[in-house]
Formats: structure tokens, C-alpha cells, sequence
């Protein structure tokens, strides 16, 4: 259909450009309808014609949103095994825990981040949260930082308009002389990347 996308993969997040010609029966969306009306194609008036979030079903991101659920007991030499029986490997970040269980109810993080997955959890009782350090690169051995899918609600979405004055500034400053005076939206998106992810992205 003549769709052309450019994907910026950065560290932490990804940018898309999306390219399209009309498309036969009309669209709409974040981008707008292409009636060749800006006016009504503010955010307002998207919210009141379409829901603007991605249904589950239909994205591209194949976790859904999780949420922690404690810290945890574990056993290695219980002949019962592990609370969270999956091994996944070592040294994994949350995000990509996460995707390596994908498939399971349950996930969790111990000692040097391992990545376990399970369909439940708990058989070795919960210790206090500050019994594990869920964001150290040695949470501790012996349990988990236990996490449920789908147990959190979308996370707010951030705009321009929430960006600390004086760091909006200086982005605005240097997106523009990275992208140029008439960089329109990139510049725009930069700017954004800029805010919220550091100066890194600009």
C-alpha cells in the first residue's frame, strides 16, 4: 500500500516515521484523517472520534504492561525446585526479562539478574521488600523480585508541554542545530527524546 516506515532504535525507546499516501475507504489516527484538514485532526477530536491507544491484539510489542508484586523466597536445592522454574540466563535488564517470559503469568529477577519465569508463585513465602535490591545489579541470592503481567495501568504519556522549561530550552537549542530550522516534526521529536530520554538522543 505504499506505507513506508523509518525506525530509530535507540537505547531506551524507538522512534517511527511513518510515510503513506491516502488510503482507499479514508484512515485515521495519532497522524490524523488526511482530509487535508489540520484543524481537526487535534488530539481532542481524535479522542472523541477513536479510542488512540493500541489494543492489545493488535500490537507490536509482545509484553504487556507488568507490575511488581513483592520479594520472594527461593530455593535452588529444595527438591521441589524453584519458586519460578523457567531459567531464562543471566545478566538480564527487567525490559528483557520480561520478553524472554512473555509466554508465563509470572517473571522475577534474583542474584546477579537471573531471569526466572513461572505460572505462579510464592511456595517459599515473602520476605520484605527491602530484602531485595530489585534495582542493584545484585538483587541477592536465595530470592526474587517477583513481577505479574498486566498487573499495572498504562503508563502516562508525556508531551512537550511537560518538559521542565529551562531543559526544553536547551534541547530546542540543540535539536535545531542538529536538524536545522526547518526540521518540523523531527525536530519536534528530537526535542521530545531530548526531555525525557537526555541529550543523548538529540
Amino acid at each position: 500500500s505504499d506505507v513506508r516506515l523509518i525506525v530509530n532504535r535507540w537505547r531506551q525507546h524507538l522512534d517511527v516515521l511513518i510515510t503513506m499516501p491516502p488510503q482507499a475507504g479514508g484512515q485515521d489516527g495519532h497522524c490524523g484523517n488526511y482530509n487535508g484538514n489540520a484543524t481537526d485532526d487535534a488530539v481532542d477530536m481524535l479522542k472523541e472520534r477513536m479510542d488512540v491507544r493500541v489494543v492489545r491484539s493488535e500490537s507490536l510489542f509482545p509484553t504487556d504492561f507488568y507490575s511488581l508484586r513483592g520479594c520472594f523466597g527461593d530455593d535452588p536445592g529444595n527438591r521441589d525446585g524453584r519458586d519460578l522454574p523457567v531459567f531464562q540466563g543471566k545478566g538480564l535488564s527487567l525490559r528483557e526479562c520480561a520478553f524472554a517470559c512473555r509466554d508465563f503469568e509470572y517473571f522475577g529477577l534474583q542474584a546477579k539478574r537471573e531471569c526466572y519465569c513461572g505460572r505462579s508463585y510464592g511456595k517459599y513465602g515473602q520476605l520484605l521488600n527491602k530484602d531485595c535490591k530489585c534495582q542493584a545489579a545484585d538483587i541477592g541470592a536465595g530470592r526474587n523480585c517477583v513481577y505479574e503481567f498486566g498487573g499495572a495501568t498504562e503508563p502516562t504519556k508525556q508531551g512537550l508541554a511537560d518538559c521542565d522549561p529551562v531543559t526544553r530550552a536547551a534541547a530546542e537549542r540543540r535539536c535545531q542545530e542538529t536538524i536545522g530550522p526547518e526540521g518540523g516534526q523531527t525536530r519536534d521529536a528530537c526535542v521530545l527524546d531530548a526531555c525525557f530520554g537526555g541529550f543523548g538522543f538529540a
